[in-house]
């Protein structure tokens, strides 16, 4: 199950991401600084060259989640990894420049996804939806805010992990980077 988490804060926001991992995929390797023109991005890497979350030096963080839901179309094999979306995207100073990137982009053979940037600047977040045929934009408020995706059910997976989420907002510590970690460090069974 991946889960991605936003808390705005005074100055920013705090992001929080697991990764839904198969044992039979290559590890990635650490992650380290790139440049794209004047935009330095930081992000790990698979050896394929994509990745799943990028942040760039204008404080703008994108992060990839499959997307398994009723709405995705299953495209029989895969032609292109959706991780090498994010490098194409993560050197952009702003939503704008990002939005206009993304429409422009060959999709064909990609299969569905969510993208979700926060844009510090802007204030704003933004979710991209492929679904395989079309693309899809959503906007929300600069707020607490969980994605999840399950290779069995996004929306079980929201369901699920949703309740773990919404308990730990009523914590005391809720909002800090020590309760972001202990939530991505918590387990739940299910998808």
């Amino acid at each position: 199950m991946c889960t991605l988490t936003f808390v705005p804060t005074e100055d920013g926001y705090l992001a929080g991401m697991n990764r839904d991992e198969l044992f039979s995929r290559p590890r990635a390797l650490p992650p380290k600084i790139f440049v794209k023109g004047a935009m330095e991005m930081v992000y790990p890497r698979e050896p394929s060259g994509g990745t799943w979350i990028a942040c760039n030096s204008q404080g703008n963080l994108l992060a990839l989640l499959n997307w398994n839901g009723n709405e995705s179309y299953n495209l029989g094999e895969k032609r292109k990894t959706r991780g090498l979306v994010i490098p194409e995207l993560a050197g952009e100073s702003d939503l704008p420049a990002t939005d206009s990137n993304f429409r422009r982009m060959n999709l064909h053979g990609v299969f569905p996804f969510r993208l979700v940037g926060f844009f510090r600047n802007e204030r704003i977040i933004n979710e991209w939806r492929w679904d395989g045929m079309a693309r899809r934009k959503l906007e929300f408020s600069w707020a607490r805010k969980h994605w999840f995706s399950s290779s069995l059910s996004d929306s079980l997976a929201a369901k699920e992990r949703g309740r773990t989420c919404e308990a730990a907002a009523g914590e005391p510590a809720a909002g800090s980077d020590g309760w972001l970690r202990r939530l991505h460090r918590s387990h739940i069974a299910g998808p």
